[in-house]
């Protein structure tokens, strides 16, 4: 289960980056690419969550603090997009932060 979480936390970071090279260009992204987005990290937490309580054994739960911190980032640049504001760059960039952390954390636990 936390291999599928890995695997979709992965495309959702690479949708992510593609959205944040849009933002610094002070171009939308698509909504097609905010959705898939979206859903690729919504599934991956699913599946930590799921992990979390069926789990008897270790859990990185560290991980999964810093993926809640980051889907509440997440959050509020999904709020901002959807509202047509203005997508706060360094927002973006300290949510990716988180993100890329949880990720790497979950390799380490992995490995």
């Amino acid at each position: 289960m936390l291999y599928a979480a890995l695997g979709s936390f992965a495309i959702a970071a690479l949708l992510g980056m593609t959205m944040l090279t849009n933002w610094i260009q002070k171009k939308r992204p698509y909504s097609i690419l905010v959705i898939s987005k979206g859903v690729f990290a919504a599934i991956g937490f699913a599946c930590m969550v799921t992990q979390a309580v069926t789990s008897h054994s270790g859990f990185p739960t560290v991980s999964l603090v810093f993926f809640i911190l980051a889907a509440l980032g997440g959050s509020f640049l999904l709020y901002n997009d959807l509202t047509k504001q203005h997508v706060p760059v360094p927002v973006a960039l300290i949510h990716g932060s988180l993100a890329l952390v949880a990720i790497v954390m979950l390799i380490v636990y992995l490995a």
